[in-house]
């Protein structure tokens, strides 16, 4: 769901909410259907991913955009798999064979996500200029065929600058 307000003629606010949720089982494609496995099951939740953005007009074509944001996703694997395991001493591939195993695991993904971002627009240019600036932590547990955790951090950060050219009216650079 989106909302936008007005706050002044010069500052408007947007805010965004979304929820996912989805179950399935073997999207994989196979020749025969048969061969699909009818015991894995997936999840995936995310509730909620919010974002809040800010734009505010200090003068005709100067503009400032601030978009902050929280992200959470888990995502739920139970089933088995097949590995197929090839021998092959030295040479040609001489034979192989497959074994299954079952898998259990879980993944939990929660960020924050904030940018910046300046924009200066005449007739002729747009200059845009912005950074980018993203953490958070992903949780991982696996319950088959180990006993598993791990944990991990993530951060992100990026700037960028965007120069445009309006050469003629149907031509930018």
């Amino acid at each position: 769901r989106d909302v936008q307000a007005v706050l002044t003629p010069k500052d408007s606010l947007f805010l965004r909410a979304e929820w996912f949720k989805a179950e399935s089982g073997d999207l994989a494609q196979y020749f025969y259907q048969t061969d699909a496995n009818k015991t894995q099951r997936i999840h995936e939740r995310q509730d909620p991913n919010a974002f809040l953005g800010w734009h505010h007009e200090w003068a005709p074509g100067v503009h400032t955009l601030a978009l902050g944001g929280y992200l959470e996703d888990n995502f739920d694997f139970r089933g088995s798999f097949d590995l197929y395991n090839l021998v092959r001493p030295a040479g040609p591939i001489v034979g192989g064979f497959q074994s299954g195993y079952d898998a259990d695991y879980e993944t939990d993904f929660r960020a924050l996500t904030g940018e910046l971002q300046q924009i200066w627009q005449n007739d002729r240019h747009t200059i845009i200029v912005g950074g980018r600036l993203q953490g958070g932590e992903v949780e991982t547990t696996v319950r088959a065929p180990a006993v598993q955790r791990y944990d991990n951090h993530l951060t992100r950060s990026s700037a960028y600058a965007y120069w445009f050219w309006q050469i003629l009216q149907p031509l930018q650079l």
